[in-house]
C-alpha cells in the first residue's frame, strides 16, 4: 500500500474517532441534564464514568494526530486537517467537563 493511502485512512479514522467522541459527549450531556432535572444523583454518578472515558478518546485521538504529524510530515491542508481534529477532540472533552459540572451541581 503506497505511503500515501496509508496516511489518508489514518486520517479518516481519526475523523471518524472524533464523530465518535463526539456522540460520548453528546451523550454525557444529555443524561447530566436529565439527571439535574430529575435530581437523580445516582444517574449523576454514572456520568463521572463516561467522563474518564470522554477524557480517554480525545487523548487517544491527540496522540494519534501527533504520530501523524511525525511520521508523515504532512504540509499545507493535511496539516490544517490534523491541527482541525487536534482542536474539535480537545473542544469537545470540554464539553465533556460541562457534564461533570452539570453532575456537581445535581449532587448539591
Amino acid at each position: 500500500m503506497p505511503v500515501r493511502e496509508h496516511f489518508e485512512r489514518d486520517l479518516k479514522g481519526q475523523v471518524f474517532s472524533v464523530m465518535k467522541l463526539s456522540s460520548c459527549v453528546e451523550e454525557a450531556l444529555r443524561k447530566a441534564l436529565a439527571a439535574l432535572s430529575e435530581e437523580d444523583v445516582p444517574q449523576a454518578e454514572k456520568i463521572l464514568s463516561e467522563d474518564i472515558k470522554i477524557n480517554k478518546m480525545q487523548l487517544e485521538i491527540e496522540d494519534c494526530c501527533v504520530g501523524l504529524i511525525t511520521r508523515e510530515q504532512p504540509v499545507a491542508r493535511d496539516l490544517r486537517k490534523i491541527m482541525t481534529t487536534i482542536k474539535v477532540a480537545s473542544n469537545l472533552e470540554r464539553a465533556g467537563d460541562l457534564a461533570v459540572h452539570l453532575t456537581k451541581a445535581t449532587k448539591r
